[in-house]
């Protein structure tokens, strides 16, 4: 319960962060989406309720979270039903050839009507059968989401590794901003809970955005010596000249992507602050090259495990 609720509260956050800035954040709305599947999925699982049946005259309907998902099951290819018990919850289970399904009695209210029904059409009974929790059906459709995943791990890795690689960047596609820190330097390091890693600078003249340095750029900083920073003091960064124009000015129609994709950060290639450098250009070009290098090194792993997954799914489907 404490879970379901603190995930609640996440929820809430991560919406309202979603639409907190001049333009639909569709990248926050993902996160949140991808939560709150996980929220309902928990509170299904917890209530068990994810599973019903329909009878008809020849067929029964079955539907998983609340008729989200259905498969119809004609009367001709049921040739075994019975009741058995799984970890002390009382099942009605139903076999074919090719599928074996779960019913939860306790939390079907017309189990009775069910195997009644299943009586009037001659199928075989036999109780006490040693059943399985997760029905082969079930594994089917988990089958068919772990392919699917499988392919869009697949698909992401090798954009992300080889054919939209990360680059260098040349100083004629950068320009210079200047202002006063509105706060010192934020420092992000990775953690138990998260790796992501990144250092945030945000300036009196642009309340509304920030300034980041991540992956790369953020090795080639010295973290220690951001202490010294404090509210006021004058910065100098090189961005790159669209996003000076699109998102600083706004002189510039931002793209579709640009409007709904992280418009308040700005990423920053080299920094001074009180004339003294803290991210050098050269610096941060050379991060790039033994990250892209060790991105496509490690890609080729990652590659054989998005087609372990596509591979297993597919098994578990078939």
């Amino acid at each position: 319960m404490i879970i379901t609720i603190g995930l609640f509260f996440f929820l809430r956050f991560l919406f309202l962060n979603t639409f907190s800035f001049q333009y639909l954040q569709i990248d926050r709305l993902i996160a949140a989406i991808v939560f709150t599947l996980v929220f309902l999925y928990i509170i299904f699982k917890g209530f068990e309720e994810y599973k019903a049946v329909n009878i008809y005259e020849n067929h029964l309907k079955v539907k998983w979270l609340f008729g989200l998902i259905s498969v119809r099951f004609d009367k001709s290819i049921l040739n075994q039903f019975g009741q058995s018990s799984v970890k002390k919850s009382n099942y009605i289970y139903l076999k074919s050839d090719k599928f074996d399904l779960l019913l939860n009695e306790n939390l079907t209210d017309n189990s009775n009507e069910l195997i009644e029904q299943l009586s009037e059409w001659h199928v075989k009974r036999r109780d006490n059968l040693p059943v399985r929790e997760i029905s082969k059906v079930e594994i089917k459709i988990g089958g068919i989401a772990l392919s699917i995943a499988g392919v869009f791990m697949f698909v992401g890795i090798v954009f992300a590794s080889y054919i939209n690689p990360i680059s260098t960047t040349d100083i004629s596609s950068l320009s210079s901003v200047s202002g006063h820190l509105s706060k010192e330097p934020d420092i992000k390091r990775p953690s138990f809970r998260s790796s992501s890693k990144n250092v945030t600078f945000e300036l009196q003249e642009y309340p509304s955005k920030y300034f980041e340095v991540g992956n790369p750029g953020y090795e080639a900083i010295n973290l220690n010596g951001l202490s010294q920073y404090k509210q006021g003091d004058n910065i100098t960064l090189l961005v790159t000249t669209n996003e000076v124009s699109k998102k600083l000015r706004q002189t510039n129609e931002p793209t579709f992507s640009e409007k709904h994709f992280n418009w308040s950060k700005v990423h920053a290639y080299d920094i001074e602050i009180r004339n003294q450098k803290v991210l050098r250009l050269e610096d941060h070009n050379q991060e790039s090259l033994d990250l892209r290098k060790s991105n496509q090194q490690w890609g080729v792993v990652a590659i054989g495990l998005a087609v372990f997954v596509f591979w297993g799914g597919l098994k578990a489907f078939r």
